[in-house]
């Protein structure tokens, strides 16, 4: 079954689904929205960074916790509260400029909040996409679920541009708002039970139950595993954005007037072809390991051609083919935990991971400031393809199988 069909065919999938989709949608419209309202109150960079850093600071140090939930309380209550208070924060924006209260300590603790609600959609959708599908079925789903975000952003920012110079940046942000609660009333509306409170949850005890989570991926091989392909798959892609404008500035004979057309350009591939790998990886035969392998292979020929390419054209295909290459190997990526943890524990793991990842994406975008005094863009793009072909050769380390042996007498000892 295509991810298309998953979607026409499961009523309850297909609400989650379009409800996703509205959310980055939303995502899309917020990501230009916010930059010109901060312009608009304190027009420094360094303030856009305060602000921006807020948010990606809040879904750091909440991801960890918003897993522990995800694991506790019914997965569709959840989803449907974080989106609802997201919506809430959002449009508190425009209102604290429209009453003229807005500066950017308020910016920026409101960022901070949205940021930690959004922690609590993100690892609670992946952990639900287990209860909505069958387990024949994950791959597909997860696809799906992934098309929404590369569509989302290829959608969301040209469309906030436009109707940010139509409107004004109020206007967008409350727009945002609405999508949240939208994707609310969606989500809903799903009839699937998506509670997975286990009786062995302790009462009063999230210690323990992080401790748990956090001993599972430490003594389950195939779990670390695919931590370290997902540590090094984040590392590898972090350089990216901000290596990107320095590239064309250095290894391109564009004017500066060409530059942040041609930089739109990229960024609207780079989503286009994350779509059509989603939808290619629903079609493909369901071998986890063979399919990480050949994404993590075409990431490493589209990022590592761009250390050597000048022309425009074939940087463009490059750039695709990374694109591409992300949907080839995200989609099998969460299958595998999906399969590999037990369903009562995928808040937990899936929180660590998200946690990992707002650690490891923000400090890596900074040590590549740093390392462009010293380097050449190109030279990094050469580093992102070096890493991402080591990385193609770790999922031949993990388990292919569709569910594992675990000692429960282990856990067992640990939640007492």
């Amino acid at each position: 079954m295509s991810s298309y069909q998953l979607i026409r065919s499961n009523p309850n999938f297909r609400l989650a689904w379009f409800g996703m989709f509205i959310s980055r949608l939303g995502d899309g419209l917020y990501s230009v929205a916010i930059i010109w309202m901060t312009y608009q109150i304190a027009k420094s960079g360094l303030a856009l960074g305060i602000v921006l850093g807020a948010f990606t600071f809040s879904t750091f140090i909440s991801g960890i916790l918003a897993g522990v939930v995800a694991d506790r309380m019914n997965r569709r209550t959840l989803m449907m509260g974080s989106s609802l208070l997201c919506g809430v924060t959002v449009i508190l924006i425009p209102l604290a400029f429209y009453w003229e209260i807005l500066n950017l300590p308020l910016l920026a603790f409101l960022s901070f909040v949205l940021g930690a609600f959004t922690q609590f959609f993100e690892p609670v959708v992946k952990a639900s996409v287990f209860n909505l599908v069958s387990k024949e079925e994950l791959t597909q789903g997860n696809a799906a679920l992934g098309t929404t975000e590369s569509m989302g952003y290829l959608v969301g920012p040209p469309l906030g541009g436009i109707l940010i110079t139509w409107f004004s940046t109020e206007m967008v942000l409350v727009l945002n708002g609405i999508t949240f609660i939208l994707a609310a009333l969606l989500i809903s509306r799903i009839k699937t039970p998506l509670s997975n409170i286990s009786k062995s949850t302790t009462p009063n005890k999230w210690t323990l139950d992080l401790k748990e989570g956090l001993q599972f991926i430490k003594e389950n091989k195939s779990v670390r595993r695919l931590f370290l392909i997902s540590i090094l798959a984040t590392i590898a892609y972090s350089p990216f954005f901000v290596n990107l404008p320095i590239f064309l500035d250095q290894g391109l004979t564009l004017s500066s007037e060409e530059q942040p057309t041609f930089l739109g350009i990229l960024y609207s591939v780079l989503a286009l072809g994350q779509f059509i790998g989603f939808w290619v990886v629903g079609y493909l035969p369901d071998n986890i390991r063979v399919n990480l392998t050949v994404g993590y292979l075409l990431q490493t020929i589209g990022f590592g051609l761009l250390s050597v390419l000048s022309n425009p054209f074939t940087i463009v295909v490059s750039v695709t083919i990374a694109g591409i290459s992300f949907g080839l190997a995200a989609a099998p990526f969460y299958t595998a935990i999906q399969r590999l943890v037990p369903n009562r524990l995928h808040g937990r793991v899936f929180g660590v991971q998200s946690t990992l990842d707002g650690f490891l994406l923000p400090a890596g975008r900074t040590i590549t400031g740093g390392a462009l005094e010293y380097f050449s863009a190109r030279s990094i793009f050469l580093f992102m393809g070096v890493l991402y072909f080591i990385n193609a050769f770790l999922p031949n380390l993990i388990s292919n199988s569709r569910s594992i042996s675990h000692s429960t007498e282990r856990l067992e000892k640990i939640r007492k």
